[in-house]
């Protein structure tokens, strides 16, 4: 609350950021997070008024390591949501895998073929359960070791504003 010189009182509103600390500690629960979003896009795509739109677009930011099931479970569910949809077109999933400081220089966005990633289990898993692009590359939605201006470049995705790397 401010005091005008007129001696009369209003609010005011002030912006400011509060940033909340990064924290990598504890499982990964790829399985249960794939299959919360599968429940939400299945609810929201039968719902008439979503018909005609922009299919769903699902964001899994992780470490590449589901604790909570195997690989193949994660490749089924990946494979499921993927599958669901609007008249125009499947919903997609966009994989970012978050790069440790020390491996943030090997940042590999949006790659053609599972060749270009790392021969490392979890980047392969990541690339199988990635989505095409819809521009018709064969590009897949993925960003591997992204560092903090790499997970905007993959958000942007769908945007009026994209850029493709």
């Amino acid at each position: 609350e401010r005091l005008l010189p007129t001696g009369r009182s209003v609010l005011a509103v002030t912006e400011h950021n509060v940033w909340i600390p990064e924290q990598a500690a504890g499982p990964t629960p790829m399985c249960g997070a794939l299959r919360e979003a599968l429940r939400m896009v299945e609810r929201w795509c039968k719902q008439p008024g979503h018909a005609e739109s922009y299919p769903p677009t699902i964001i899994n930011i992780t470490d590449g390591e589901a604790s909570d099931g195997t690989a193949e479970e994660v490749r089924e569910l990946a494979r499921r949501l993927r599958a669901t949809g609007t008249a125009d077109g499947n919903t997609m999933l966009v994989n970012i895998h978050l790069a440790r400081h020390d491996d943030a220089a090997g940042a590999i966005l949006f790659p053609f073929k599972p060749e270009e990633l790392p021969d490392q289990r979890y980047a392969r898993l990541l690339w199988d359960i990635s989505s095409p692009l819809p521009d018709g590359t064969g590009r897949r939605a993925l960003g591997w070791c992204s560092r903090a201006a790499d997970v905007v470049a993959l958000l942007n995705i769908g945007s009026v504003n994209s850029v493709m790397i």
